[in-house]
């Protein structure tokens, strides 16, 4: 009964979209399904700029820094999760976000996360739910911390 009156009071979709940090929705090829709010916010792109496009071709990795292995660290935790319908923590991941009002000019991130596969019908992963925490400015504090000390 309280199960049943919650499932019929909740706006899934403002619940998923008003979640703070970077949610996403992505089919199992990746493709972005939907997006939170707080996307545009800290990334610079909007809803309609991202959905149906593909991840990592809407957040390219930065060629400016080729020892990177921020997106081919979340490629592996995506795939891993997909393949294995389990959760999949990313801890500590550099992974820049190219301004786009400036393309090629890429600012330096740190982010921490989580990527959920969600069963479909068959119980088989059907879409994975990911959210992302940006950290930048504590990996900064502790950069100055270090700096100050020597």
């Amino acid at each position: 009964m309280v199960q049943d009156l919650a499932t019929r009071a909740i706006n899934y979709e403002a619940a998923f979209r008003g979640f703070p940090g970077v949610a996403f929705l992505l089919s199992r090829d990746f493709r972005i399904l939907d997006v939170s709010d707080d996307v545009q916010d800290l990334t610079g792109r909007g809803r309609c700029d991202l959905v149906g496009r593909n991840l990592f071709d809407a957040f390219p990795a930065n060629p400016h820094a080729p020892q990177s292995t921020g997106p081919d660290n979340v490629w592996a935790a995506l795939a891993e999760a997909a393949r294995s319908g389990d959760r999949v923590v990313l801890r500590l991941n550099e992974y820049d976000v190219e301004d786009p009002g400036r393309p090629g000019v890429f600012e330096e991130r740190f982010w921490s996360g989580i990527v959920t596969p969600i069963p479909g019908p068959d119980g088989r992963v059907a879409v994975l739910a990911t959210w992302g925490y940006d950290i930048t400015p504590a990996v900064s504090q502790v950069r100055a911390q270090a700096a100050a000390q020597g």
